[in-house]
This record gives structure tokens, C-alpha cells and sequence, in this order.
């Protein structure tokens, strides 16, 4: 499993049942990050796996 696989499962297992919407806000910035990847080169998949992290902190887990 890769860095970004790893951030995914587990931002979603965080997030997804007891808090939707910060979960698809974190999508959403996750998809922004990932818009951005042909400029960072290297770089692009650390970003989006901090971006789809980033709300994990609110997480009653």
C-alpha cells in the first residue's frame, strides 16, 4: 500500500462515520492537492496525502 492508499484508509476510517462532512471536506482539498501534482513532481503524492489528513485531529477517535 502506498502513502496515499495508507492516508486515504485511514482519514476515511476516521472520518467517514462520524463526521461526513469534514470527511468530504478533506476529499475535496485531497482532489485540490491532486490537481496539483504536475508542478510538484516528486512532491505531488506527500502533499496529497497530507491534504486528505489534514482533519484527522477532530476525529472523537
Amino acid at each position: 500500500m502506498g502513502l496515499t492508499e495508507w492516508a486515504y484508509a485511514l482519514s476515511e476510517s476516521l472520518l467517514s462515520d462520524p463526521l461526513p462532512r469534514r470527511w468530504a471536506h478533506s476529499l475535496g482539498v485531497a482532489k485540490r492537492a491532486r490537481s496539483l501534482g504536475p508542478i510538484l513532481g516528486g512532491d505531488a503524492e506527500l502533499l496529497e496525502a497530507a491534504a486528505v489528513l489534514h482533519d484527522i485531529g477532530y476525529s472523537p477517535a
